[in-house]
């Protein structure tokens, strides 16, 4: 699921040394945290309810629920060392369902998926969830909604195909192109050569990271004029509005 929704944090205490936090609610999983004197491993093995019914046990203090329906609410028990703690917390509201595996994916671990997936995540609107089927997925740079929707929002209506074209140039083709071809030179020019064991490789420095850091503030660029354009047409429509 790439549905992703902070919650607020919610504590129930349960015995003098324990609290269960929720961390996160989704549309369709949640993500809680059991605080205790243990900094990873709770202090003995605890059994997960919902509703009533036993969906799991476990050991760590993070722990995650699925296959849970959007918009719904739980009662979730965790029983530790004879103590139960209840919590209830209800899952967020899902505007749209995406199913990546109908855009051809394929979970060999070799295919390469980025533009399939970078499909089935521009599709699927704000508040809405991804799903991608178990398997093992080769992939490059995925942009997600948060940053490409606040952009769209940002085109005149009437030009949106031409500045979508530039976004596509400099948020795809610099990150996903350009980044790849110069980076080779960049670890040989500056990367610490290593010989061992017969082998002989270059490592690549902070020089590397520079550089990319360099080439993610050029995606900022089209944005500029983007940003222009639409404060000069709000503008305008407020001082149509006015008279």
């Amino acid at each position: 699921m790439l549905n992703y929704k902070i919650s607020n944090i919610f504590y129930i205490y349960g015995g003098p040394n324990m609290k269960i936090t929720l961390v996160r609610s989704m549309a369709r999983s949640a993500v809680f945290e059991l605080v205790n004197s243990g900094c990873y491993r709770a202090p003995a093995p605890y059994t997960v309810s919902l509703d009533g019914a036993t969906v799991c046990e476990g050991d760590t203090n993070v722990f995650s629920l699925y296959s849970l329906e959007p918009g719904r609410s739980y009662t979730l028990a965790v029983t530790l060392d004879g103590v139960t703690d209840t919590l209830d917390f209800t899952t967020a509201e899902e505007s749209f369902f995406v199913d990546a595996s109908r855009y051809g994916l394929v979970a060999d671990g070799v295919t390469d998926n980025t533009a399939k997936l970078q499909a089935a995540l521009s599709t699927c609107p704000a508040g809405g969830t991804v799903y991608v089927p178990a398997g093992t997925y080769r992939t490059q740079s995925l942009f997600l909604q948060s940053s490409t929707v606040w952009g769209k929002q940002l085109y005149p209506e009437d030009a949106r195909g031409q500045f979508e074209g530039i976004r596509i140039l400099f948020f795809v083709l610099i990150p996903m192109v350009v980044a790849p071809l110069i980076a080779n030179p960049i670890i040989k020019k500056s990367g610490e050569f290593v010989d061992e064991n017969g082998l002989t490789a270059y490592l690549p420095t902070y020089t590397l990271l520079l550089v990319g850091a360099a080439l993610v503030l050029l995606t900022v660029i089209p944005l500029i004029p983007a940003k222009k354009y639409h404060d000069r047409r709000i503008s305008e429509k407020k001082a149509e509005g006015g008279k």
